[in-house]
């Protein structure tokens, strides 16, 4: 995520009316640095002032002057890298549609808009900037090929125009000329095609444990943060677990590093089996991994532990070394009368160690 003084990233907000800037910067300053305009003019003298470090801009549709949407259009080329979010009080689908194709609008939020819904999208939409710009590296090496490429289109239709006045009489050399137009436009296609696979592949990668292909720490904290606010502001019910493999060390130290590679891979397989869709499991490093169960109490969350011991226990370990047998201790947290998730995590965190200490391989809530 982009970040400037402070290490918070910065805002700027649009709006005509001073009581919602207010509001704005009241609501958004403890987590951003706020800048804020009364109209289109003033925000683009602000975004001139390279100093600021502008990540984001939140835009008022209905404003005088010039509106959002037209403000929006009127910035992409100067400033691609900038995200856009467009807030509006008329659930208008033309103007959604044109906000996004001719603005690059990011979001199309209604008003009056709701805290948690727009900080959710200002954070996805600097989390999604943040990706674009990894993904700069891999454009960058498509440019040249690119280039190339479309030098070639640029030629062949320079020569298909030429070749134009003549094929009117000679029908046979116009076929060709077509099928080789047509070639060309079926691999730029190709390409496009590849280009939006490979930023699919870089997105999951940013979200992914590589080894265990569950979700990784950065995921997990983006996430449990989430639900932790969520279940504190509805009062929902919510439980983490941290479930340690007992003795890991020793699996690579008799076994191989290996061996504990594959150890980790399978549990990757195994945990999902275990829980519901929703629920989020994660490796929080090394042999250790975290369960977020949204929407459950400790009873239900226990058993379900319960049950992800057993598996691990009698699991068929000795398919990858035939002395080879697991287990595992979990601790749960399910008190979101705590400051943040963090404090929620260092609960769980003591419990599993009290099920080290009782013995290991055991459940501790």
């Amino acid at each position: 995520m982009p970040t400037t003084q402070n290490s918070k990233p910065t805002i700027l907000y649009i709006d005509d009316e001073q009581d919602n800037l207010d509001v704005f910067k009241s609501t958004f300053r403890p987590y951003y640095n706020i800048y804020t305009a009364l109209d289109a003019v003033s925000g683009r003298e602000l975004l001139k002032n390279d100093t600021l470090g502008i990540d984001l801009i939140v835009s008022d549709q209905r404003m005088p002057i010039m509106t959002g949407i037209d403000f929006f259009a009127s910035i992409v080329s100067d400033y691609p890298d900038i995200m856009r979010i467009l807030l509006t009080a008329y659930t208008d689908v033309n103007a959604a549609i044109d906000s996004i194709n001719r603005a690059k609008v990011y979001r199309y939020i209604v008003k009056p808009w709701e805290e948690e819904e727009l900080k959710t999208a200002i954070d996805q939409a600097l989390e999604f900037q943040h990706l674009n710009r990894k993904n700069k590296e891999l454009l960058q090496q498509l440019a040249e090929y690119n280039k190339t490429l479309e030098q070639t289109v640029a030629e062949r239709t320079e020569e298909l125009r030429l070749a134009n006045e003549l094929l009117r009489k000679i029908n046979d050399e116009k076929e060709l000329m077509i099928e080789q137009l047509k070639a060309t436009n079926e691999e730029k296609s190709r390409l496009l095609i590849q280009t939006r696979e490979q930023a699919i592949q870089l997105e999951n990668l940013a979200r992914q444990d590589a080894l265990t292909k569950l979700a990784n720490r950065r995921h997990l904290e983006i996430s449990l943060n989430y639900e932790f606010e969520r279940a504190k502001r509805h009062n929902r019910l919510l439980t983490i677990a941290l479930l340690d493999i007992d003795h890991f060390k020793q699996v690579n130290d008799m076994f191989s590093h290996q061996i504990g590679d594959d150890v980790l891979r399978q549990l990757g397989q195994i945990l999902p089996s275990c829980v519901r869709a929703s629920d989020l499991v994660a490796r929080y490093g090394g042999e250790e991994f975290a369960l977020v169960f949204s929407d459950t109490g400790l009873d239900e969350a226990r058993n379900v532990c319960e049950h992800i011991r057993q598996t691990i226990e009698t699991h068929t370990w000795s398919e990858l070394h035939p002395d080879l047998k697991l287990t595992c201790s979990i601790g749960l947290s399910t008190d979101t009368s705590v400051s943040n998730y963090e404090k929620m995590l260092s609960l769980a965190d003591a419990k599993l160690y009290e099920a080290k200490r009782s013995g290991r391989n055991r459940v501790a809530v």
